[in-house]
């Protein structure tokens, strides 16, 4: 009897642990929502501005909204001026990717953070704002007064 309880447990022991990763095995990333880029909108010099509306999301507690768009550029642009002055290279890129932070009540704005992408999409360059992120008023024209009907989507004029 003793020797079938033991035989239980085992098998019991070896079927809880079957279709586990092992050491060796690596455990699948989590799902992401495919990116589904929206072109919404053309710069003042050509390019474009995308939304994918996957990746918005509202914070439950302060109920500020953070979208990810892209900007694709006509020509190549360049961070040099924002590098710190030990750095002697130049990020060249032709496509950008920020996080803006909204505060549809207060209709104003902030960057979360800016990527540089090059080949397939790769970052190549990121800039993050320290928390907290500053809002400022929405300037008119810009990026950001482009997005706000796709950030605060109640907002949006009639």
């Amino acid at each position: 009897m003793l020797k079938t309880s033991i035989a239980a447990a085992c098998a019991a022991l070896m079927l809880a642990a079957c279709g586990q990763p092992t050491a060796t095995e690596e455990t699948p990333a989590e799902t992401v929502p495919a990116l589904q880029w929206i072109d919404i909108a053309q710069t003042g010099d050509g390019g474009a501005i995308l939304f994918d509306p996957a990746q918005t999301r509202i914070d439950p507690t302060t109920g500020l909204t953070d979208v990810v768009i892209r900007i694709r550029h006509p020509r190549l642009e360049g961070w040099a001026q924002d590098l710190p002055k030990e750095y002697a290279g130049e990020t060249v890129f032709q496509t950008e990717q920020a996080t803006l932070r909204f505060d549809c009540a207060a209709r104003t704005m902030g960057v979360v953070s800016r990527e540089a992408l090059g080949a397939d999409d790769a970052v190549i360059d990121r800039r993050v704002t320290p928390e907290p992120v500053t809002l400022a008023a929405i300037a008119s024209g810009g990026v950001g007064e482009t997005v706000l009907p796709r950030a605060c989507p109640t907002d949006a004029p009639q």
